[in-house]
């Protein structure tokens, strides 16, 4: 999959300009960098939801699953009628719709409306909305972000089984150094004005080694090929 973006502005910013990114057959790619160089709008391109701009997406993808910073439920809707809207209204949709529910563990609460549940069990909904709809791609934009390290963890953990089952492709924005070290298989930093690839690493060391005196040393390498 290559994504280039001939131009994209905001009013007299220039965000991006003649910038390519190539992402692998079931890569898992997280994206990191100062804040406003245009990493969401970066994923908004790619999802189609920013169609003012100059781009091109070549390779096969045909669904998209996307994980919002900010969780975005119908609040007027139970969890399991959230996640069925996105899925073919069909006996095989609802059964998608319940399945992912099931993978993130919140089969039990499918009754619930969002306003009852923690900023946490949202986000997993969110997961599996973005799961439901068999996605060959899957955006997350800061998905562990404002939850507390156990949630988060969980949260990254339940992110692994999908991706290691479904192989899909993935694009993560984090600022989070620590957390695209443990989960990415290559981090790409982005900077300036139009944003440019700062450094792009690809990571060899297997998930189950990636200790805390690994990552701590990474981040010092990573921090130093950057200004933020």
């Amino acid at each position: 999959m290559k994504i280039e973006i001939e131009s994209k502005r905001f009013t007299n910013k220039q965000i991006f300009s003649n910038f390519d990114l190539v992402l692998k057959e079931s890569e898992f790619l997280a994206i990191s960098g100062p804040s406003g160089c245009g990493k969401t709008t970066l994923l908004r391109l790619v999802a189609g939801l920013d169609t003012d701009a100059q781009v091109r997406i070549s390779g096969l993808i045909n669904r998209v699953g996307f994980v919002f910073q900010e969780p975005r439920l119908l609040p007027w809707r139970t969890i399991r009628e959230n996640l069925r809207l996105v899925c073919a209204d069909s006996e095989a949709g609802r059964e998608q719709a319940d399945l992912a529910l099931q993978t993130v563990n919140l089969w039990q609460e499918r009754d619930e409306f969002p306003d009852a549940l923690s900023l946490g069990m949202k986000r997993r909904v969110e997961l599996a909305r973005a799961i439901a709809v068999k996605p060959d791609l899957i955006l997350l934009d800061e998905p562990f972000v404002s939850l507390d390290p156990a949630s988060a963890k969980e949260l990254q953990e339940l992110l692994l089984t999908v991706w290691e089952t479904e192989k899909p492709k993935i694009i993560m924005v984090s600022h989070n150094l620590e957390e695209c070290l443990s989960l990415a298989d290559r981090i790409v930093l982005l900077e300036g004005q139009p944003a440019k690839i700062m450094n792009s690493v690809t990571i060899d060391q297997t998930r189950n080694q990636r200790d805390a005196s690994w990552i701590t040393s990474q981040m010092v390498t990573l921090k130093a090929s950057s200004t933020f």
